[in-house]
């Protein structure tokens, strides 16, 4: 019985070392995920922010169209990305299932595919009438471009960073 005792005051300490230890490395965990969140969250912004400046500058943007434009960009790009967000997620869903999913079920989401590229082809009409009626239509024309060449300044960034050049998928 003596024996018992001291073991089981070290068997104890033991089980609540490792439990703080736990608690220490979930914590510690949960921590780098936020820097990683919060990391993300900053780089978007950043890009977003060159991408404001990128547009306007190239656009020509007086004071009095940015206060009129970019809400409307903005509303624009959000339902763009809802878009996007979709669709990414239906590709996603059948990468993941594809081998278990019947013929019927990959009709149903390629007519699902097929209205989210109908949306956003409708999305740019609606957006290109808008813009339209707030910018000359030069102005417009140039938006169309500053968006590739920014959206290509972006991939080349992004090869830079990588070590890749070229259009190789893999």
């Amino acid at each position: 019985m003596i024996l018992i005792i001291p073991t089981l005051r070290i068997y104890t300490k033991i089980k609540v070392m490792r439990t703080m230890q736990l608690f220490f490395a979930v914590g510690l965990i949960l921590m780098t995920l936020q820097v990683q969140v919060n990391a993300q969250d900053e780089s978007f912004d950043r890009m977003k922010s060159i991408k404001v400046a990128y547009i306007t500058e190239r656009l020509g943007l007086t004071p009095q169209e940015a206060e009129v434009f970019w809400p409307v960009y903005n509303d624009f790009e959000n339902r763009k990305g809802e878009i996007h967000h979709n669709r990414r997620k239906l590709t996603e869903d059948f990468m993941k299932n594809q081998e278990n999913l019947s013929d019927t079920e990959v009709i149903k989401m390629l007519d699902e595919y097929t209205k989210y590229n109908k949306a956003e082809s409708e999305l740019l009409i609606q957006i290109d009438k808008k813009f339209r009626e707030i910018l000359p239509p030069a102005k417009v024309m140039k938006l169309n471009i500053a968006e590739v060449q920014f959206r290509n300044y972006l991939i080349n960034k992004f090869r830079e960073q990588h070590g890749r050049s070229g259009s190789d998928p893999d």
